[in-house]
């Protein structure tokens, strides 16, 4: 057990950006519980140490203000204070802080760096040193009381209690919807990358405006208010949520509101331990992002997206297959298969074949001191050419300027990089080793190099595609994996939650919500989609436990036997496809893109695994029938299709071309 904690405590440190678990600070629980859940810890342990670490959520704090009322507020409102513009000049914010005892701490309420950078855990949260006996009894009161009122029947609650879950409930939520930047920044003093963090403070605050929205909804305010004062809040610089979100969870919620009922819903909560108590889905194991229970007393688990542009995977490649690794460990995959993922899928890989390319197009340049004038009268006094080609009027003007040296130069690096810090000292920060890299591929990518001698830029892209022949070829190799990576897409597609709900004893409904397009992902739609549909009817009728089980097992095996991984050669992006089992030897529906891309050319590469436009059109539908769907949306999804298809021309080695004009036809046919 004690193993078990100190590597629970080791990974939450090395989450947290700073390196410094704070119990107060509601992004760092998150965390903690995404940690505990995902090294198999009971939901009700998780949910009494959140209970206990959460305590000091909705204290309030009582003050005077300047002309002498009395006023009292929630300490997590007076930590906000400190980053209001308005804050040195404001003394109400400053008393309220000043009797929080926040004025001698730092805007997350630690106290002075000395201590703050303490990584000791305490046996107990709220221990303090200096505490009298008496604040110590007082609080071990107050976390005796809120152990009894979690452990009691939910269904014996009294209206008080109630009460008390609820207001828990809507403060975190309300927490989440204003989380600012500012307190990330605090988090962020650590090194390292922090892209993870982000997506979820982004996605939390989004969610959260679905519930307040629902909120606003019930107590009958109208669409107006709700967007203006969503929009207070998406129109600070300082905030997560953004105006797509905005929308997206007015949709959402209107879409809740109309397909449940407004004076239908009960209650509104999110997925904490207080609002799970509340309605009694203490484990309800489903990936719902929040919850309904209607006065008919049916709880209904809801999963928010903002919209159907949904990705498994989407960031740098290292961070992407630390997370692979994990889904396929929980997976049950031998511990040599994990070894021979990290080695096939190793980024470094991909770094000195990009490194290769590079010398390759020096050591050409070298032999062809023509064409190194022609790119130097090219871009010479054309700012407006150098941004277009490079993205930047002047962050590559002093490599375009001397590229007859550094052709010469190279490989030695460090020399060429040397000679144009001191040539160009005023932008030295941009002269550097990294940049020198993406330029040489720049180089290779425009022309006159990109038609004279296309061979440069294929040989730069290589590796990209390389890296998701290597992705793509491992799990084929492997079965173990293949399966892992299998049930990867259908929880992605919350297949199971949907299906098979109605089974289980702690949630009585699902549904998944795409906000922007007002759509939910329907059951009949997963099973026509997967070729289940007769199977899920038996199980719907099936009336024996035993061999309802047994058809549920069949119906999953199906669903997963159903999913095909697979990469073309020469193209950078694989293809998760659901086999078509009237026509075999077709392709089948093309619903996950994966693979990896440099952007820009040069750089670490990225790894996305995300749903296709496709299946997005088809999941709005409701088919995956082209020639059934709306014809303004088909021709919608046709252009955008194009659109993205012409785009990706611009990067694509001469194979992709072929293969991507073939598509073109065919989209162009429909």
């Amino acid at each position: 057990m004690h193993s078990k904690l100190n590597s629970i405590w080791l990974d939450w440190r090395a989450k947290v950006p700073n390196g410094v678990p704070n119990p107060s600070n509601d992004y760092h629980l998150v965390l903690l519980k995404e940690l505990c859940l995902s090294k198999g810890v009971d939901s009700d342990i998780i949910d009494n140490v959140m209970l206990v670490l959460e305590e000091v959520d909705g204290k309030k704090i009582k003050w005077t203000d300047k002309d002498g009322q009395a006023k009292e507020t929630s300490l997590d409102t007076i930590k906000q204070y400190q980053y209001d513009k308005d804050f040195k000049s404001n003394k109400n914010k400053q008393l309220a802080v000043k009797a929080a005892g926040l004025d001698d701490k730092d805007k997350n309420g630690n106290e002075p760096d000395d201590q703050s950078n303490q990584s000791t855990i305490k046996s107990d949260p709220f221990e303090k040193g200096d505490e009298d006996q008496k604040d110590v009894d007082a609080k071990s009161d107050s976390k005796a009381k809120r152990k009894s009122l979690f452990d009691k029947d939910s269904s014996k609650l009294t209206p008080e209690e109630k009460s008390t879950l609820r207001k828990e409930d809507h403060n975190n939520t309300d927490g989440a919807l204003n989380y600012t930047k500012a307190q990330w920044k605090i988090d962020s003093k650590k090194k390292g990358e922090k892209g993870v963090g982000l997506g979820t403070a982004e996605s939390r605050a989004g969610e959260a405006a679905v519930h307040q929205s629902l909120r606003w909804l019930k107590e009958g305010k109208d669409e107006e208010f709700i967007r203006n004062e969503l929009m207070k809040i998406a129109s600070k610089k300082d905030t997560y949520l953004d105006k797509e979100w905005v929308e997206a969870a007015i949709q959402s919620s209107n879409f809740i509101s109309e397909t449940y009922g407004l004076d239908n819903i009960e209650e509104i909560v999110w997925d904490t331990p207080a609002g799970r108590h509340l309605i009694n889905v203490k484990k309800h194991g489903t990936s719902s992002d929040m919850f309904i229970k209607l006065e008919s007393g049916k709880r209904v688990g809801i999963s928010l997206k903002k919209d159907t542009n949904v990705f498994l995977m989407n960031g740098g490649a290292a961070t992407q297959i630390k997370k692979m690794k994990k889904i396929l460990e929980a997976a049950g995959v031998d511990q040599s298969i994990l070894d021979a993922f990290d080695e096939q899928t190793n980024p470094d890989i991909h770094r000195k074949q990009r490194e290769k390319a590079m010398d390759r197009t020096s050591s050409a340049m070298k032999g062809n001191p023509d064409v190194v004038k022609q790119i130097m009268d090219k871009y010479e006094g054309n700012s407006q050419l150098q941004k277009e080609d490079f993205d930047s009027e002047t962050k590559y003007a002093p490599f375009i300027d001397n590229l007859d040296h550094i052709f010469e130069t190279l490989p030695e690096e460090d020399e060429v990089i040397a000679y144009l810090k001191e040539k160009y000292p005023d932008v030295a920060k941009n002269i550097n080793k990294d940049n020198l890299k993406k330029f040489i591929h720049k180089i290779a990518k425009n022309e006159p190099i990109r038609s004279t001698l296309p061979e440069l830029y294929d040989d730069a892209r290589q590796s990209d595609i390389d890296y998701t022949r290597r992705f793509s070829e491992f799990f084929k190799n492997n079965p173990d994996a293949q399966r892992g990576l299998r049930v990867t897409v259908l929880h992605g597609m919350h297949f199971e939650d949907a299906l098979f709900n109605g089974e289980n004893p702690n949630l009585d409904d699902f549904v998944t919500v795409y906000g922007k397009e007002k759509k939910d992902l329907n059951v009949k739609f997963i099973t026509d989609t997967f070729g289940v549909s007769d199977l899920y009817e038996k199980w719907q009728n099936e009336r024996n436990p035993k061999k309802k089980g047994e058809i549920k097992k069949q119906i999953l095996k199906q669903a997963e036997e159903s999913i095909i991984i697979d990469h073309e050669d020469g193209k950078r992006q694989g293809e998760i496809r659901i086999k078509d089992r009237k026509n075999e030897k077709g392709k089948g529906l093309h619903i996950f893109s994966f693979g990896t891309r440099s952007k820009p050319l040069g750089g670490a590469p990225g790894l996305e695994m995300g749903q296709t436009t496709f299946m997005g059109n088809s999941i709005i539908e409701g088919t995956t029938d082209v020639s059934k769907w709306d014809d303004k949306r088909k021709n919608k999804w046709k252009r955008q299709r194009i659109k993205e298809l012409n785009s990706n021309l611009e990067y694509a080695t001469r194979d992709e071309k072929i293969s991507i004009e073939e598509e073109l036809k065919y989209i162009e046919s429909l």
